[in-house]
């Protein structure tokens, strides 16, 4: 997974639900063709496979190793 800056697809009425991506290797945002693509969220909800790729663990989060 590869975190990136938000970005958007000026097709996303075509393409189903708007949404913007934070992840560069989302199956969703791997199909926006390249001159489609624009900086930012473009006003979207975030897509939901990309924020599900970035959640972290309670633990992760906190900082905390842990206990097996």
């Amino acid at each position: 997974m590869s975190r990136t800056a938000p970005f958007h697809s000026i097709n996303e009425s075509r393409e189903g639900a708007p949404r913007y991506h934070t992840d560069d290797t989302c199956n969703q945002a791997l199909q926006i063709p390249e001159q489609d693509l624009r900086p930012g969220s473009g006003g979207y909800y975030q897509c939901e496979r990309c924020a599900a790729m970035h959640v972290q663990p309670p633990a992760e989060a906190a900082g905390l190793t842990p206990v097996p």
